[in-house]
């Protein structure tokens, strides 16, 4: 250890792949060829490292290390004795059974552990471990679960506000919820999230969004109200415009009678009066001449 630190030279390791050939004599077939990485210099493979790797209903033959043979490793196996039992979930507060459902077991078991079984929605087991074969039968004992009911509340990501909500019945004591469980996701809407939430206190916020189509059909009703006003200033406007046209078309005859030069009861009285002017105008210049005369 030099100044709290330790050199610890390391080298690429040089792998290989082996396949592993499982092999049942007794139906005389290939049931599988997974295969496995090995060191390159590797002449065999210990069974604990493919172990896991058996196909269901089949057992390892031998176990231990196994020769390696161009790029393969022969591993027997054989089908496993199999007979089925049944599991009898009894609720004893209740005195019903409250399922029965099948199980496949080696054919020599004489246990089922707790841990391969799963209770009726609504209960859990009472006991934990190995629980006896006894006639083709397992007793395993349920109770009720005490549940609670959790407000569940949709908020659009977009607004913040709220747009549906859900009571989520969960077992008492729960704090994570998965998001598959939920049934009443407002329509038109979608999680925003997948996985796990929390719920506390009784209640619970989820985010949801507008899905994609519910957001086209959005835009589609925009587009038609934009249109539906366009057109209708466009016939507003036409509307307008034809008016002003009609408006137009109705004074053209007033001006045309005020410029008329033909006869008619509006213009024939401007041109007498004319006339007289005319005349008054003449007689007015001959008084003044005889006016003029007299004095010389």
């Amino acid at each position: 250890i030099r100044d709290g630190y330790v050199y610890a030279a390391v080298r690429k390791v040089s792998t290989k792949e082996v396949k592993i050939n499982f092999y049942c004599p007794e139906e005389k077939k290939q049931v599988a060829e997974p295969t496995v990485v090995v060191n390159a210099d590797a002449t065999c493979v210990n069974s604990s490292a493919y172990a896991a790797l058996v196909p269901a209903g089949y057992e390892l033959v031998e176990v231990g290390d196994m020769p390696i043979r161009d790029g393969y490793v022969y591993a027997e196996v054989r089908k496993v004795a199999t007979k089925t039992i049944k599991i009898n979930y009894y609720s004893e507060e209740e005195e019903k059974q409250i399922a029965e459902v099948e199980m496949t077991v080696p054919a020599d078991a004489t246990y089922v552990n707790t841990s391969k079984l799963t209770a009726p929605a609504g209960y859990e087991l009472v006991l934990a471990g190995d629980l006896p074969i006894r006639d083709g039968y397992v007793y395993a004992a349920v109770r009720k679960v005490p549940t609670t009911t959790i407000k569940i509340s949709y908020v659009d990501e977009a607004t913040d506000k709220e747009v549906g909500t859900e009571d989520l019945v969960v077992n008492q004591g729960t704090t994570v919820v998965n998001f598959n469980v939920l049934k009443s996701v407002p329509a038109g809407y979608e999680l925003c999230e997948v996985g796990d939430f929390y719920v506390g206190n009784g209640s619970a916020k989820v985010m949801v969004r507008k899905t994609k189509s519910n957001n086209g059909s959005s835009s589609s009703s925009a587009s038609s109200s934009s249109n539906t006003t366009n057109t209708s200033a466009s016939n507003t406007t036409n509307t307008s415009a034809s008016q002003k046209q009609v408006v137009k078309a109705a004074a053209a005859p007033a001006n045309t009678t005020k410029v008329l030069p033909k006869t008619g009861a509006t213009n024939a009285a401007p041109l007498i009066g004319g006339s007289l002017a005319v005349v008054a105008l003449l007689m007015g210049y001959g008084v003044y001449g005889l006016v003029l005369r007299k004095k010389d």
